[in-house]
């Protein structure tokens, strides 16, 4: 993601990130990446395009274990949680990938998103 973004503001519920080592060292070494541990995303936020054709994210509140509040802005938002994705319940009804991540395209099909549920 950094290759497309000034910033990634890496969002980890728990007290670490639970990937290899190497994985591990160079998330943290990267100089655009901010991880904040213990922290949820409590809210993405929005606002209605000028062509009224829909919202676009304009930022997300987060909120840390010590039940401190963060404002933060930003144009996108991926979730991600886990390396398995869950997708049996889809599988049939969804074009699946053969790591069995389901595909989603724009309607132009320059953009696609590979997503893990």
């Amino acid at each position: 993601m950094t290759r497309f973004a000034a910033a990634v503001h890496l969002v980890v519920r728990g007290d670490k990130l639970r990937v290899s080592k190497i994985m591990s060292y160079r998330v943290i070494a990267h100089d655009r990446i901010q991880v904040r541990y213990e922290t949820e995303i409590a809210a993405i936020a929005s606002c209605a395009l000028a062509s009224g054709a829909g919202e676009e994210v304009v930022g997300i509140k987060t909120a840390d274990r010590s039940g401190s509040i963060d404002h933060i802005s930003v144009s996108g938002v991926f979730i991600a949680i886990g390396n398995d994705p869950r997708t049996s319940l889809v599988a049939g009804q969804l074009e699946l990938n053969s790591y069995t991540y389901f595909m989603q395209g724009m309607a132009d099909g320059d953009i696609q998103y590979i997503i893990n549920i």
